[in-house]
């Protein structure tokens, strides 16, 4: 699924163990998704007892540096070629949306 909303729609109404996930995407990290994004935030993966430990021991983390993550000794996995201060061409292209959204005219503030 290419649509954030329509994936995000999809685990409202079905619910995340239901979805289909792309092939590539592992086991482990189905597990991670899956036990972060529950139904009910009492059962999310990080809101028990363990808290933020949990999510971190999950298997999907294993071998994962967080002491270099928190003291900034990590290797980005992608360092981006910067020819300058306005240099904007990591970022993705979008066209200028000429759209003007109407003036809003409800009057729900009037008594403010």
């Amino acid at each position: 699924m290419n649509d954030p909303m329509q994936t995000y729609n999809m685990i409202i109404n079905v619910g995340i163990d239901k979805i289909p996930f792309p092939k590539h995407v592992t086991r482990t990290a189905q597990s991670l998704i899956k036990a972060l994004c529950k139904e009910s935030p009492a059962e999310r993966l990080g809101y028990q007892r363990g808290g933020i430990v949990d999510i971190k021991k999950h298997k999907w983390f294993q071998g994962f540096d967080w002491d270099g993550l928190r003291n900034q000794t990590l290797t980005p996995p992608i360092i981006p070629v910067i020819k300058g201060p306005t240099d904007t061409s990591n970022f993705d292209r979008y066209s200028a949306e000429n759209d003007v959204p109407p003036d809003e005219t409800s009057n729900w503030d009037c008594d403010f």
